[in-house]
Order: C-alpha cells, then structure tokens, then sequence
C-alpha cells in the first residue's frame, strides 16, 4: 500500500477524518483487506488500544456488508445523484473504530473458531515523580530511563512479549534504549510518537496542549504525528507546537537540553517568568510575587550546578534587583 494511504488509515482508525475521508479510507480497507502493511497497521492499533472487548462478528457478512455500504457511497450511476443519501452517509458514519478493526483481525486471527479470543484491558506500570523529584528507570531488555520531575511513565506489564516495545510519556524524561533489530521502541506523548531501535534521545512534553520537543543524541528516531514524521540525526531536534501539526528539525545545544540529567541547571535566554516555572519544577518550591516583575522581553541565561535554591536566587536577585525569602516550600519574592 501507499504510505499515503497508511496514513489516512491510522487517521481515521484515530477518529479524525472528514465524511470524504471516511469513504476513502473505508474503501481502501475493503479493497485491501489481504494487504500485509494493512493487517501490520491494524494489528498495532489493536495493540495499544486499551479498551479493546472481543468481538464475535461474520467475517464474510462484515465484509459484505462493508462493501455495500462503500459501493453505495462512492459509485454513482446513470440517472441517480451524485450526491449520496443523508441515509447512507450515516450509516457510514456508524462504522466505528471497533467495528473496523474488529472486522479485519478477525480475517487475521481467523483461528480459534473464527473469533478473537478475548483480550483483558492492558495493565500498565506507572512511574511518577513530583516537583523537586528525578527518578531511574531499567527495563527488563536492558534499556535505561531517566525521569524529570513532575512526569509520568507508563510501562505495559508485557512490555517484552509483544513485537514492539511501548512506553506513554507525560512530562520530560531522557532515554538510552537497548537495541533490537526486529523489535522497535516507541514513546508516545500525546500528538508525537518517536520510534527508535537502540538510541538515546530526550522527550519534553509537559501536558498534551503545550509543545513537544524531541532531541536525538545518539543513533537515529523517526518523529510522528498524524500529518508529518521526521528522521533526526545526531544532535538535531524537533518541536512540535500547539497550534500547527508541521514538525521541522534544528540542532540544539546539548547542556541544555540533557543538562537536567546531571543536575545542571541551565538558562538560556528565557524571561523571569519561565525562570520562575523552571524553578518551581527543579526544586519542588511555590513563589509568591510582590511588585511587579520584569517584563518578557527581558531574558536571563546562567548555569548552575549541584546549586541550592538559595544560590540561584542570590544571582538572579542581584540582576534583577529583588530580594527574597524561603518559607519551608513557599518563597516570597519582592521587587
């Protein structure tokens, strides 16, 4: 199959297609139900469904009934409108995700009497850290990650027993994935998976409506989302940002991005207010503002390592011309 085609098929197995997509993507899907990259796709998505049911249909009546539906919505003769039916259009609407991919694993896991066996909803572990808090992750093939604070990683329980490796990330976390040649690694964060086979690369999402960044710095990942995927090369990075579905690459500095790592703490041309937020997340802490702060057009850039709460300050402080004071978890800042 084309890669175009693919593509519209995980976008409307994802749900975010229009009525002419629907049509187009059903009718590829009756047209090539005995392709392999199809039956490799569904199978995916059948995979990290979490709340997949067994399903019990008629391959043969599914399909020709699918077909129908598609003949009647796409084929127009002489004598009837082109334009179909409100009729047929919802019925094509009511053709759901489950029924779908239902329909083909059925065709591919046609053993067991024709039916799928019935799949328990996928048990994940997960590992949270809060503000302040950093934590050390092993799998079981030997890969390596190394949580930011205030993130969260979801693990499946039978991360090993499947074809690929799947990990859910909220937040930010650096990577040294273990290579295996026929068995992919993929994180997924929000809009973005980033699939690999034996690399090490930093993700940062903080929450699935702000930006999503990538940053490879060994080996080479693909970076997808529903309209684009990207190949980074050594030192190169990808940004994906809330309001556009395009992912371009650019180099980055590597303290900076991977510096946390180590505990360096670094700025790098960023205003008061992002300083701010950084800290809050690096040491676990709440600021409460009297006066009024710099505005936004002003950046700051320093670095600091192994540094207290009330090192940085004391710098920051003497540039921007405030003083403060560190009340247990609180710090009140006064311009």
């Amino acid at each position: 199959m084309k890669k175009e085609e693919l593509a519209l098929i995980r976008k409307y197995l994802n749900g975010n297609t229009s009525k002419d997509e629907i049509i187009s993507a059903r009718k590829i899907l009756v047209s090539n139900k005995e392709n392999n990259d199809l039956k490799e796709l569904l199978k995916n998505e059948w995979n990290r469904t979490p709340t997949r049911q067994e399903l019990l249909l008629d391959i043969e009546k599914e399909w020709h009934w699918m077909s129908k539906v598609i003949k009647d919505d796409v084929h127009v003769s002489s004598g009837r409108s082109q334009t179909p039916t409100w009729h047929r259009m919802a019925i094509a609407a009511s053709l759901t995700l489950i029924v779908t991919v239902g329909v083909i694993l059925l065709h591919i896991y046609n053993e067991n009497d024709g039916k799928i066996p019935v799949n328990p909803r996928p048990e994940f572990i997960q590992k949270v850290t809060g503000k302040g808090e950093k934590m050390n992750v092993s799998l079981p093939d030997g890969s390596f990650i190394k949580l930011n604070s205030s993130s969260k990683l979801s693990i499946l329980t039978n991360y090993q027993s499947g074809h690929e490796r799947i990990v859910h990330l909220k937040g930010e976390a650096f990577f040294d994935i273990a290579e295996y040649e026929h068995k992919p690694f993929r994180v997924i964060t929000g809009r973005v998976t980033t699939t690999v086979f034996g690399t090490s690369f930093n993700v940062n999402a903080p929450s699935e409506s702000e930006e999503v960044e990538v940053a490879l710095v060994t080996g080479k990942v693909k970076v997808a989302n529903d309209k684009n995927e990207i190949t980074l090369d050594v030192m190169e990075k990808t940004i994906l940002l809330p309001s556009t579905t395009e992912l371009s690459k650019s180099s980055f500095d590597l303290e900076t991005v991977t510096g946390w790592r180590n505990d360096i703490l670094v700025f790098d041309e960023i205003s008061f207010h992002e300083i701010i937020k950084r800290l809050e997340q690096w040491y676990g802490v709440e600021f409460e503002i009297t006066g009024t702060p710099p505005d936004t057009d002003k950046t700051y850039s320093g670095r600091f390592q192994h540094k207290s709460l009330a090192t940085v300050l004391e710098g920051l402080g003497f540039s921007s011309e405030f003083s403060y004071e560190i009340k247990d978890k609180t710090v009140l800042i006064t311009f």
